[in-house]
């Protein structure tokens, strides 16, 4: 495997002359200027890659998994009060789409 120090001139953050920070234009690895910005691509979108496989393998599969809500229906804690009737069918998508937004980063 080939190691890359993001050389491409798009990949300095920043717009002064002088960044503090640099970004590898093709896996996003940050590092500080002045720091070496060896690394190898292909093992950080590995990782990525795995992480929105599993992400989406889990949308996929999925059917009412979502957490306990910790309300109840009844004001003796007997009949636990599901996750779309506390928050709406916007609690639930948006639970969903927090599932994806950590596979994302």
């Amino acid at each position: 495997m080939s190691k890359d120090t993001g050389s491409d001139p798009a990949a300095s953050r920043g717009s002064t002359a002088n960044p503090t920070h640099h970004e590898c234009w093709k896996c996003g690895y940050i590092w500080q200027h002045g720091r070496s910005g060896e690394h190898i691509c292909s093992d950080r979108l590995k990782e990525k890659v795995d992480r929105m496989q599993a992400a989406l393998e889990r949308i996929e599969r999925w059917f009412g998994e979502f957490p306990e809500t910790g309300s109840f229906w009844d004001n003796d804690s007997r009949r636990p009060m599901s996750y779309g009737a506390r928050y709406g069918s916007n609690g639930e998508r948006d639970f969903m789409r927090q599932i994806a937004r950590e596979a994302l980063k």
